[in-house]
């Protein structure tokens, strides 16, 4: 299988060669992974509490035990967009460290959506060359044993 571990990096795993211990591992930090997302919205900042985020987390291992599973599909174009709202979370999250402020006291994301599309086409470029970049780091790595 394909697995996407971001930064532009698909791996090819075979699964099959991955040890029973291993594997009990891997489905371990899945599950608690996928668990603890269900109810990552679920914060004291919200007014949520255990009760609620055990609720969200038992919701969502529910869905699986019924066999549903939400996907990500790839398109070219998500790639450049995920950069540009990293670029733009980076240099919010950089602005309210200069002022000295708190991240916990802003819409980090809502603040990075709005700074991207005002400065759609400087993003989209500076995305594009960080993304060529890395690709290009990624050249001559199987010369190595990568």
């Amino acid at each position: 299988m394909d697995v996407n571990v971001g930064r532009g990096i698909t791996l090819a795993v075979d699964a099959d060669r991955l040890s029973a211990d291993v594997m009990k591992h891997v489905v371990y930090i899945g599950l608690r992974n996928i668990l603890m997302d269900a109810h990552a919205n679920a914060t004291k900042k919200s007014g949520a509490g255990p009760d609620e985020a055990r609720a969200l987390s038992e919701k969502k291992l529910d869905a699986m035990y019924r066999g549903e599973v939400r996907t990500t599909t790839h398109r070219a174009g998500d790639e450049i967009a995920r950069e540009v709202l990293k670029i733009a979370v980076e240099r919010v999250k950089a602005r309210i460290a200069e002022l000295g402020k708190k991240l916990g006291d802003y819409d980090v994301k809502k603040l990075a959506a709005d700074l991207a599309a005002k400065n759609a086409d400087e993003f989209r470029e500076l995305a594009e060359s960080r993304l060529a970049d890395v690709k290009a780091v990624g050249v001559g790595l199987d010369e190595i044993g990568l």
